[in-house]
């Protein structure tokens, strides 16, 4: 399958193509590419190991404050992009089979 909306042109809605009911044997939908509830525990996950690592940097030798703001502002984001993908569905739901 070259595109996911088979039978349809997804920019203007046209149908482009037409299949008898007895050529098809099922429909799914696709895959989905991302999780909001997972990206937001990914995301706190990230911010709470940004302040125990950026805590640990404060008090070090070099305690660079730029270090400090970067495990602040980074693992958060890493936390919150691995929750949203990593955690995802990738198996498509069936719509329709024919009996």
């Amino acid at each position: 399958m070259m595109f996911p909306w088979i039978g349809r042109d997804c920019r203007h809605g046209q149908i482009v193509e037409r299949n008898q009911r007895t050529d098809v044997i099922e429909i799914k939908t696709s895959p989905k590419t991302a999780s909001a509830c997972c990206a937001v525990v990914g995301a706190a996950i990230g911010f709470g190991l940004g302040l125990l690592s950026g805590e640990g940097i404060a008090h070090s030798r070099s305690g660079n404050p730029d270090l400090v703001a970067v495990a602040l502002i980074g693992f958060p984001i890493v936390g919150g992009y691995a929750g949203s993908r990593g955690l995802r569905d990738k198996s498509p739901a069936v719509i329709y089979r024919t009996p």
